[in-house]
């Protein structure tokens, strides 16, 4: 959706792009690990970065795509993820003896009932 937009809105000069944000600090997150009864630490384990992330680290991506510095940039993917795209493109798998598909589970439509309904359209806690 994100690149067929892009297209259909280049020549008007409207830039498309997807902020695509995982392990970002917050209720959502946090609803994750009481899920899967893991640490903050676990999480950040499996990062290779070692941490997790902040939202001012979203904004802070999602205004450089609204600046004119980002004026050339449409119909791409901006993975804000502490590098954990990066390792599973590569096949490193997760330290920290976490294992990665567990984590990846990250859509509300995969958690059990009641915990999905604790969660809005847009990922937060109700």
């Amino acid at each position: 959706m994100t690149r067929s937009t892009a297209l259909e809105t280049a020549k008007s000069g409207i830039c498309v792009n997807a902020v695509c944000g995982a392990f970002i600090k917050g209720a959502m997150e946090d609803l994750f690990m009481d899920y899967k009864r893991i640490t903050e630490q676990q999480s950040a384990a499996v990062m290779p970065i070692g941490r997790l992330g902040g939202p001012e680290e979203i904004a802070r991506a999602v205004l450089f795509l609204c600046s004119d510095n980002a004026s050339f940039i449409t119909g791409t993917y901006l993975s804000i993820d502490g590098g954990y795209s990066a390792q599973l493109t590569l096949g490193a798998g997760a330290p920290g003896g976490i294992r990665t598909p567990d984590l990846r589970i990250r859509s509300p439509l995969l958690y059990p009932a009641e915990l999905r309904a604790q969660i809005n359209d847009y990922g937060q806690l109700r």
